[in-house]
């Protein structure tokens, strides 16, 4: 072998060893002879869990899809794979319960893609006219493969416009009902009547349609019935005032409370009042809204007083939940999924809250609420958090860039620094009241007969 002059003094780092070659014309398989049983290990993280109160550095290790142990130290073994996160933050994957996905006109946006890129695992998309198509449609997406987990709400007028009466479309939503008396007074669709019980609320929409006093009352009473989540568009106070008003004692949700302030200070303060004054009454803000911005151009800007009031609410403790309301570059609502992570860090840096409860808004607390509207503790057990044996759907952030490094769904990475990993394609699931789905199976009639 001829021998080389050292011209470059500079010593150049060793790759890691993942990577395929050749050497002596023979191919060397890196992940040959690995262990089928590997886990990912990401080190020296600061992991921020709501669930578990818990803020410190920490290694945190994931296998078959859920967290399997945090700890000071996790020693990795053979074919782990490792992720150094020194200096970002580890936690929960946002849980967004009001994020609209396919259902807007936004046919040119990559909407699931949007918003995984930016730390959202899970969401909850409140169309604004769904009908009880919407889950068969919905699941059908999914089937073909997700990069997150998705749950559909049913539009109030698709509920309350069919044939049948409250006590039938009560025991529908609660799979109850006969279906031959479905396929008479609902839908002649089978598809429809197995799929649309699966949703997760009612979402009534007065940018769209004003359901009248008795409708209002309708809504929250079959909502009620049937545990699910009973939103209302939230935009005029007179309006928000009705719904709680017919709702008589049953629970409202009061979508995007904050977009209120675009009519002023007086009617955003009404519809607080609302909130802090009803048990029955809870809300949400937009993360958007809450920016030193006070909005997007594109959408809508509200006043400083009003984001102030909006920060003062928090501190209070009578809203506690912040939602998205829309992927990047859609057509405009009232915020954007791209300003979760930094409205959060805000909020931290503006002494709002410390970063558990921070982080908490996007969580925790939306998982407690629909624990308990639905009544089924799964929510808490399953989502937003990081304790062991929770799924493992998490967001990796540097707080330097206030972006998403890593985003990870049931375990899977799905997004690394705003792109997209096709292998995650998949790993998202349904979204139910009483739990999350690998699949819905509509996407697979016409290819596969599985042996019962």
């Amino acid at each position: 072998m001829e021998a080389h002059t050292v011209r470059f003094k500079q010593p150049i780092a060793e790759l890691p060893n993942v990577i395929a070659h050749v050497r002596n014309m023979e191919l060397v398989n890196p992940f040959k002879d690995i262990p089928e049983n590997t886990k990912l290990v990401i080190k020296r993280g600061r992991v921020i869990d709501p669930f578990s109160n818990m803020d410190k550095v920490m290694d945190l290790s994931i296998w078959g899809g859920k967290i399997l142990s945090v700890r000071e130290s996790i020693e990795a073994a053979r074919g782990d794979a490792i992720i150094d996160a020194e200096g970002l933050m580890v936690v929960p994957g946002l849980f967004d319960i009001h994020l609209h996905l396919y259902d807007l006109l936004t046919f040119h946006i990559p909407i699931m893609e949007e918003a995984v890129v930016h730390g959202v695992t899970t969401g909850l998309t409140p169309g604004a006219a769904n009908s009880l198509r919407a889950p068969s449609f919905l699941g059908s997406e999914l089937d073909r493969g997700s990069l997150m987990n998705m749950g559909v709400y049913l539009g109030a007028l698709g509920v309350l416009g069919q044939n049948a009466s409250d006590r039938e479309l009560i025991a529908f939503m609660r799979g109850e009902l006969d279906e031959n008396v479905g396929l008479q007074k609902i839908s002649r669709s089978r598809f429809t009547l197995k799929t649309a019980p699966l949703a997760v609320g009612i979402k009534d929409h007065a940018a769209h349609f004003i359901l009248s006093e008795e409708n209002m009352k309708r809504a929250a009473t079959i909502a009620a019935e049937s545990k699910l989540l009973f939103m209302s568009h939230t935009q005029c106070s007179s309006y928000a005032e009705e719904i709680v008003k017919w709702a008589e004692g049953r629970p409202v949700h009061l979508g995007h409370a904050d977009a209120t302030g675009t009519a002023g200070e007086k009617a955003y303060r009404a519809v607080l009042d609302l909130i802090r004054n009803n048990d029955h009454v809870t809300g949400e803000l937009t993360t958007t809204l809450l920016r030193r911005s006070r909005g997007d151009r594109d959408g809508i800007v509200i006043s400083e007083a009003c984001r102030e009031l909006s920060l003062s609410i928090l501190k209070e403790g009578v809203i506690n939940i912040l939602v998205s309301d829309a992927p990047s570059h859609s057509v405009k609502g009232f915020g954007d999924v791209k300003d979760s992570v930094p409205a959060i860090l805000d909020l931290i840096e503006l002494g709002v809250f410390d970063p558990i409860n921070a982080f908490a808004m996007m969580s925790t607390n939306p998982a407690r609420l629909m624990s308990k509207v639905t009544g089924q503790e799964w929510w808490l057990k399953e989502l937003g958090s990081l304790a062991e044996g929770s799924r493992a759907d998490i967001a990796v952030i540097n707080p330097l860039e206030r972006e998403v490094v890593y985003t990870f769904v049931n375990g899977e990475m799905v997004a690394f620094e705003g792109r997209i990993i096709k292998k995650g394609y998949g790993a998202g699931g349904f979204v139910t009241r009483f739990g999350i789905l690998p699949g819905m199976g509509v996407g697979e009639v016409t290819r596969i007969k599985r042996v019962q």
